[in-house]
């Protein structure tokens, strides 16, 4: 059946359920959900990700600003030394604009993860978001969990196939507890949820991260590329600096971040940006609270687990033997 966007919610009788985001939801998804309003309402929204909106919001506005600035501010006609100025700071503003595409998909792509769509038959889970679309046979869904979106407080379902993928699955789905309830029953060894604590940093917490890192980026290289003038030695070595210096915070925010965290009776999972580690609650030497996040290390590495709400970081000390292994 083919995937409509404009009509989500679609039904095939033959043996197949079809559960997808209608109507707000939908507009959720796409970041548009009272975003023309003067006073939108503060409501908790997972699919929320303020990145993937403001780098939107530059993509669109940048071409019309050139525009505006180039025909109705510049003087004409124009001196070739004001030409030779102009081109340059339209070629550096393309390149900025270019990193920016670069940056939206890259958001996009994590965010794809939240499914549009997700159709259900007796062989097969299918599920669909723009520009997504993957299809599993049952034996090859590891698992399906629930987790608290560490933003919203919101409850969801992530879930995880052999071949490394995983995608999550939202309460606005139609029928979404039928659904979870479906996954469930077809999975063959659903894991052991009784006391478990779990919990996952939103995409725009990361994701902004990376924004702010390449706006600096930019920012001091655009300075330096506008300049007609060779840069010092004193400003090669600040911009050198400065860059090994976002390069670091990239690395930490990439892996020592875990966007999801689940604690268990014996063991904690962490799953960062680019690995995931499973580590006994044995092996955890100490704890170190810093502001509303926990720094603990194990025997050969160390992370910071974030929380965004101090609440969040007590609950789950006070409902695993974590709080008992890192005491």
């Amino acid at each position: 059946m083919p995937y409509d966007l404009k009509n989500p919610s679609q039904l095939n009788l033959s043996n197949q359920s079809v559960h997808c985001l209608e109507g707000k939801a939908f507009w959720q998804w796409w970041q548009l959900s009272d975003s023309l309003k003067l006073r939108p309402k503060r409501l908790p929204d997972h699919l929320k990700n303020d990145a993937l909106r403001s780098i939107s919001l530059f993509l669109l506005l940048t071409p019309v600003q050139v525009a505006f600035y180039t025909y109705c501010v510049i003087p004409h006609p124009i001196s070739a030394s004001q030409l030779d100025s102009l081109t340059r700071l339209l070629i550096l503003v393309a390149l900025v604009w270019l990193a920016n595409v670069w940056l939206f998909a890259s958001s996009l792509k994590n965010h794809q993860r939240f499914v549009q769509e997700v159709a259900v038959t007796a062989d097969t889970l299918e599920i669909k978001a723009p520009f997504f679309q993957r299809k599993f046979h049952w034996f090859e869904i590891e698992q399906i969990f629930p987790f608290t979106d560490a933003e919203s407080g919101t409850e969801m379902h992530q879930v995880t196939c052999t071949r490394g993928e995983c995608f999550l699955l939202s309460p606005l789905l139609t029928d979404s507890e039928q659904l979870v309830s479906l996954i469930k029953s077809k999975v063959a060894h659903p894991p052991e949820n009784s006391g478990e604590q779990n919990y996952r940093l939103s995409d725009s917490f990361l994701d902004a991260a990376n924004v702010a890192i390449a706006a600096i980026f930019m920012a001091v290289s655009f300075v330096l590329l506008q300049n007609s003038t060779i840069p010092s030695s004193g400003e090669i070595i600040g911009f050198t600096v400065l860059f090994a210096a976002l390069l670091a915070v990239h690395w930490f925010y990439k892996e020592k971040i875990p966007q999801l965290v689940r604690i268990k009776k014996s063991e904690v999972y962490l799953q960062t940006r680019s690995k995931k580690y499973v580590i006994p609650i044995g092996q955890i030497l100490e704890n170190k609270k810093f502001g509303k996040s926990l720094i603990f290390k194990t025997r050969t590495n160390w992370f910071m687990v974030a929380f965004l709400q101090k609440e969040q970081r007590e609950k789950l000390l006070e409902t695993s033997k974590l709080e008992v292994a890192l005491r």
